[in-house]
């Protein structure tokens, strides 16, 4: 049977025996190494991020329907969200002139028969439906507008290239 006193006297003999110092050093190794591992992994991938070049952007075209659907989501984005002057922005200059020819805003040009005959219908969803014809200059796609009341109405919207970017042209 021990006794305190032996376990006191075994417990300083581990303490002086020197074993237990390098412990601490060999951590603080340890740490700098993995410290100087994870700045020179940070450093080279930067590296090799400033040598690839820049993706090329992709070109605007109208043969790409994709684009074309994108361009128009968008725009539809902008009508559901009432943001107008957005979408406003992404009209071509022939119908900006349309419309401050027909003195009419945005969305009253395109809904003028809708809120005709219901002056608070709420527009719920908008979205392409395809797209139905292209010319050389020129695509023409389907949309469907959502009201609050199930009612759907489908207008034609045609997207022309402008200043490198699709835009809306007609409705």
């Amino acid at each position: 049977m021990r006794t305190l006193f032996e376990d006191t006297d075994e417990n300083a003999d581990r303490a002086d025996d020197g074993s237990a110092r390098g412990l601490p050093v060999i951590t603080w190794l340890i740490a700098l190494i993995m410290v100087g591992s994870a700045a020179g992994a940070y450093f080279w991938v930067q590296h090799l991020k400033q040598q690839k070049p820049a993706a090329a952007a992709v070109a605007v075209s109208l043969d790409d329907d994709n684009q074309v659907k994108q361009a128009i989501s968008q725009f539809c984005q902008f009508v559901v969200n009432k943001k107008w002057d957005e979408a406003q922005k992404m009209l071509s200059g022939e119908a900006v002139a349309r419309l401050e020819k027909e003195k009419k805003n945005l969305h009253d040009s395109l809904f003028a028969e809708r809120f005709a005959q219901k002056k608070d219908d709420k527009l719920v969803q908008a979205f392409p439906i395809n797209v139905a014809a292209h010319t050389t200059s020129t695509a023409r796609s389907d949309c469907a507008f959502i009201f609050e009341d199930r009612a759907q109405e489908i207008i034609a919207i045609t997207v022309v290239r402008e200043n490198d970017r699709l835009v809306i042209n007609s409705w």
